[in-house]
């Protein structure tokens, strides 16, 4: 990945969206400021296509903190329907100065969108997705969907009964399942 970073120094203004905390995978391992509010965190897939629906004007949109008493991550609601669930945050407090922080570098014009097939996934999700006008755009799915021309099946990924999998290490060299991919192409890093 050090050759990747190095080619990317062009790329800084590159902004990933992503369902989950392989976005944020990726800006760590290409070495890209955070220019999204999509870090470490995780939206239930009907709710994240909707939000993207409306991400012209999420640098509007309220957090407010519904975290369950004793939850071991904070929980936040955007815009009074959108759950955002800041797993790697010790309080919402961090995760809403994060998102606040982050959305405003938001960049339209390098704008990145995956879609993590989860268990929060059905296929009307898939298709939805599909059927949105994001010119890089990306799905990340357990099977092969040949219907579906933005779907990238990973081999031996089982995203749908295991949450995070395709982020754990498949060996002792540290390769993952979503090294599958050609990142620095779909990210446009050459």
């Amino acid at each position: 990945l050090w050759l990747c970073t190095f080619r990317m120094t062009k790329r800084q203004n590159t902004s990933i969206i992503c369902n989950n905390c392989l976005g944020g995978i990726l800006y760590h391992d290409f070495g890209i400021r955070f220019n999204s509010p999509f870090i470490n965190l995780m939206i239930p897939t009907p709710q994240y296509i909707e939000l993207l629906n409306e991400l012209d004007s999420i640098k509007n949109f309220d957090v407010v903190d519904i975290t369950p008493k004793g939850n071991r991550y904070p929980i936040a609601l955007l815009h009074n329907k959108y759950e955002l669930h800041f797993m790697h945050y010790d309080s919402f407090v961090e995760a809403k100065d994060k998102w606040k922080q982050r959305v405003e570098r938001i960049d339209v014009e390098n704008l990145y969108v995956i879609l993590v097939e989860t268990h929060s996934s059905c296929y009307q999700d898939l298709v939805n997705f599909e059927n949105l006008s994001f010119k890089n755009k990306i799905i990340v799915t357990h099977k092969a969907y040949p219907e579906i021309k933005c779907s990238v099946p990973i081999k031996d990924y089982d995203g749908i009964n295991s949450n995070g999998e395709i982020l754990w290490p498949m060996n002792r060299w540290g390769k993952t399942k979503y090294d599958q991919i050609d990142w620095v192409s779909f990210l446009n890093l050459r």
